[in-house]
């Protein structure tokens, strides 16, 4: 039998659109068709019971307490606008609107904004009434117990959410995207590696790329050209999609826009832009609008600002209790290692922070001799870029392979966040040859103090790219805040357990 010829692709690149064919790639998983009623009915039904019962208790412990356990009528009332008020409040800052379905902290401002509103609110017309059947220390404690209960509830729903329903398909948004080749593609890969974007592309609709392709993806997956972007409206509504999704700049200008978003209402469906204002976090960008155009105000990154101040108080703390708690641990590893094969201790020159020099101090994990080994295990070099990576190397020790698996080797470096050459949370600290060759806008990760820990660390060591790891650590850069410091701490421990990207 004659064998066939390889099909050919058709692309701007040459290797993005296959034709549909028996030797096509499979198509992406399509997740079903999901709305959010459930979800909201859910939500509906606990945020009910935590904003009735919690007032009803301390209406009931006041009673015990004043009115020998019988409940005044005026509580009751109480009770009922505290829970009817708080309900619609919630309802009406969109705390349960599907756009912010584990949407990063979205969900929890909404709730904790409503909390307040709710309280304020009741407070000041019974205050002004006098008629107030709980002490305000009463009134204090169930708006802090019922705000915390509500927000472990919503995390404790996100979790359901985000795990076994959206692993299995279930509860994500069916989203046709708008784009070139270039452009798609990285919005369908960010998009997949966020499991709180909640989207499910079912297809593409490419520029200058006729429908009834397959655009391959980077993980070998490919997904169908649906149709050109100017039938993208018809084409989502007939494939029942949620939303559509234009990545870079909509068709038409200011008038396009306008008669897109009109066409897609029609029909229900959600209008998402996507404006490839990349590396840039939700809490640089302010958007408003003027006489009807909205404008996207990105804040410059602050690096010399008072959360600086309170980035080095953390550090210092945090620095201090690690070697108070750790201690005993370094003590132990420390004569492991000298007894296994040699000094324990291994100091080598980093660049820190605006290019200074120092020495960061580790714990040993290789052969005294490896420096000079280096040289002759550079054409087995696995990593990219300026880093020397592998993942069997012969000059680690025995004990050297599980400090690195775990990352207990880089204890000492709480001695370098205490002197404040490192902070527990920044980028890798590179060596003087890596830095030399950075190019571009790569030493810009040179801005900040380098880290113990921090997004590259925690997103796959060195399974990353060396193009992924820059990307990272820039975007923590551009976009640091003591509340991402605390989540990548977090982060850090469930990372070091499971030890994925550790050699």
């Amino acid at each position: 039998m004659d064998q066939q010829p390889a099909s050919p692709a058709f692309t701007e690149n040459g290797r993005d659109l296959l034709p549909v064919g028996p030797g096509a790639p499979p198509p992406a998983t399509v997740a079903r068709r999901w709305t959010s009623r459930r979800y909201r009915s859910v939500l509906l039904i606990s945020d009910a019971a935590i904003v009735t019962i919690a007032p009803a208790t301390a209406l009931a412990a006041e009673a015990r307490a004043a009115f020998q356990g019988a409940v005044p009528v005026r509580g009751v009332v109480l009770c009922v606008a505290v829970a009817c008020v708080w309900q619609l409040l919630l309802e009406l800052n969109g705390s349960r609107d599907h756009r912010v379905f584990g949407a990063g902290t979205a969900e929890l401002r909404r709730v904790a904004k409503s909390t307040v509103q709710a309280f304020t609110c009741v407070s000041f017309v019974f205050l002004l009434s006098g008629f107030m059947p709980l002490t305000h220390t009463a009134v204090g404690a169930v708006a802090l117990a019922s705000s915390v209960l509500l927000v472990v509830s919503r995390i404790f729903w996100r979790a359901v959410l985000l795990r076994p329903d959206r692993r299995r398909g279930a509860a994500l948004t069916r989203c046709l995207l708008v784009g070139s080749p270039s452009e798609a593609r990285y919005a369908i890969e960010q998009l997949a590696s966020d499991a709180t974007a909640g989207c499910s592309v079912i297809g593409v609709a490419l520029r200058d790329a006729p429908p009834g392709q397959r655009f391959l993806l980077a993980n070998g997956e490919a997904l169908p050209v649906l149709c050109a972007p100017e039938q993208a409206v018809a084409t989502a509504a007939a494939s029942r999609a949620d939303a559509v999704i234009f990545v870079g700049a909509l068709p038409d200008g200011h008038d396009g826009a306008q008669d897109l978003s009109w066409a897609l209402s029609d029909h229900a469906i959600d209008l998402i832009v996507a404006p490839l204002l990349t590396g840039i976090s939700s809490n640089r960008v302010h958007l408003r609008a003027v006489e009807g155009m909205p404008l996207a105000h990105i804040r410059a990154p602050r690096l010399d600002s008072a959360p600086l101040a309170a980035k080095r108080c953390m550090d210092i703390v945090g620095a201090a209790a690690g070697l108070l708690l750790f201690g005993p641990l370094l003590a132990v590893l420390a004569l492991l290692i000298r007894r296994d094969s040699g000094p324990a201790f291994f100091r080598q020159t980093r660049i820190g922070a605006n290019g200074r020099a120092f020495d960061v101090l580790k714990l040993r994990t290789m052969a005294v001799d490896a420096e000079a080994r280096l040289p002759l295990l550079q054409e087995l070099n696995e990593g990219a870029g300026p880093l020397f990576k592998m993942e069997h190397d012969p000059r680690v020790t025995r004990i050297g392979r599980l400090l690195r698996k775990y990352s207990l080797d880089e204890l000492p470096q709480l001695w370098n966040v205490l002197r404040g050459e490192m902070s527990l949370v920044g980028p890798r600290p590179p060596l003087p040859h890596e830095a030399a060759e950075y190019v571009g806008h790569t030493h810009r990760r040179l801005l900040v103090k380098p880290g113990m820990t921090g997004l590259w660390q925690v997103s796959g060591r060195s399974e990353l790219s060396w193009e992924q790891s820059v990307r990272l650590d820039l975007d923590y850069v551009q976009n640091w805040s003591l509340a991402r410091d605390l989540t990548i701490l977090a982060r850090t421990v469930p990372a070091v357990v499971r030890a994925k990207g550790a050699y």
